[in-house]
């Protein structure tokens, strides 16, 4: 029996890596709570900084909306991850090893190119806004409070983007694995008629 590699179509592509990066996102949702208790940061302190970035003031609803962003933001990288995995030939492997560091490496990606620049660009100067604007004596202390934490937050995404890309990639060779012996099945069943005809040439 041969083993290979036959391309999957584009829309398979697209569920797949939805299901994974969703998936992925979820499994390190623990570890997000988990990590900022580490840090001493309150409970939804990374959810919190992404929602009053994007305008949401009130502490519950920013990080109802973080939360948010970052399930829809997982589903986007595994739906990339999982295109360009499907669609290079140099990252079409059956190695579990390669499918952990192509995840690792998507993690790193995300972070440096996603969430630092976010976290310069957007965060920090929407921050400083609500410290000199923000009346709200409350609201004050919040924004006081998430830029004091702004770089344990930023390194505490590294780790987390480290394993999320750990997860999608140890879970995106479970999820094709069905898909290697399928096509391995296939090979090994056309060589056999192949050889059955010759013999009965």
């Amino acid at each position: 029996m041969q083993t290979s590699y036959a391309r999957p179509a584009l829309w398979d592509s697209v569920k797949l890596g939805a299901a994974l990066g969703v998936g992925s996102a979820w499994a390190i949702f623990g570890l997000v709570l988990a990590a900022g208790a580490q840090l001493g940061l309150p409970p939804g302190t990374f959810y919190e900084m992404i929602g009053v970035s994007l305008g949401q003031s009130e502490e519950w609803p920013a990080i109802y909306l973080g939360f948010g962003l970052h399930m829809v933001t997982g589903a986007i990288i595994g739906i990339v991850y999982m295109m360009i995995s499907d669609r290079t030939r140099y990252l079409r492997s059956f190695s579990t090893l390669k499918w952990f560091g192509t995840g690792l490496a998507t993690g790193i990606a995300v972070w440096a190119v996603l969430f630092v620049p976010l976290h310069f660009i957007v965060v920090q100067p929407t921050l400083q806004n609500m410290l000199l604007m923000s009346t709200d004596p409350v609201m004050q202390q919040r924004a006081e409070r998430l830029d004091q934490m702004s770089d344990s937050i930023l390194y505490g995404a590294l780790a987390m983007h480290l394993i999320f890309g750990s997860i999608l990639g140890f879970l995106a060779r479970i999820a094709t694995s069905s898909r290697d012996v399928v096509q391995a099945e296939r090979i090994g069943t056309a060589a056999g008629g192949v050889a059955k005809y010759d013999a009965a040439a």
